[in-house]
């Protein structure tokens, strides 16, 4: 397939699935794959054509079918591509600010229906502008960077962490039970982030916020304020 020519089986073949077998109610003899390709040849997806022949008919209306097929997968590609870009950071490939406002809103409402409690850290690094200034800006995107991925790795299935700009981040907590579960949380970002450093001694530590809906706040502006307030105030100590 991928060196661009078509795949014949029997039906009888063990490749071919018995949901496929059993969706074709005119039972036809054979299968063949035709490979979709871009228009700079690369395989983008597979038609599969049922028949009886030994060798189905590659006609113009296939081949328009082929090429409209090939059209609309490139398309829906492009959209995903834009579609990232548009709603995540370049630099560390975590949600932006246009998609952690639309997470978080999500997590508003999901807990408006369950009952549930949304946690929401605010969280900024202290001494990122002197690694900056001593190492150079590309030593302080490869922190953010660093740091961005532990922030990603150390989430729980439906968490967000998102960066809001400059050395600013936020983390969207949807499965937390009490303040003394965030406040764990916070304690180990803040150590996680503490702990890391590159190879040559750059790092930071963070001040970090902390919120949570409904006891703190109910919509999400003025939960990020209560948090964003919190970490300003942390950061002062």
């Amino acid at each position: 397939m991928r060196a661009g020519e078509p795949v014949r089986l029997s039906m009888n073949d063990a490749r071919v699935s018995d949901g496929i077998r059993h969706a074709m109610r005119l039972h036809p003899q054979h299968l063949t794959l035709l490979p979709v390709n871009s228009s700079a040849g690369a395989l983008l997806a597979a038609l599969m054509v049922f028949h009886d022949d030994d060798q189905p008919s590659l006609g113009p209306g296939l081949r328009a079918v082929m090429d409209l097929l090939a059209i609309a997968v490139e398309r829906a590609k492009l959209l995903s591509v834009l579609e990232f870009q548009a709603t995540h950071d370049q630099l560390t490939q975590l949600p932006n600010r246009v998609l952690y406002h639309r997470r978080l809103e999500e997590a508003l409402t999901r807990a408006v229906q369950s009952g549930g409690i949304v946690g929401l850290l605010s969280v900024d690094l202290n001494g990122f502008k002197r690694v900056n200034d001593r190492f150079g800006h590309s030593v302080g995107d490869a922190l953010l960077a660093g740091i961005a991925k532990r922030l990603r790795d150390g989430l729980d299935l439906g968490d967000t962490a998102a960066r809001l700009g400059g050395d600013e981040f936020a983390l969207i907590l949807t499965g937390v039970q009490s303040r003394f579960e965030i406040h764990d949380i916070a304690l180990r970002v803040q150590q996680s982030i503490g702990a890391f450093k590159l190879d040559n001694g750059a790092r930071v530590s963070a001040s970090i916020g902390v919120a949570l809906y409904p006891s703190d706040a109910i919509s999400s502006d003025e939960l990020y304020r209560v948090a964003d307030a919190a970490m300003y105030l942390q950061k002062q100590t």
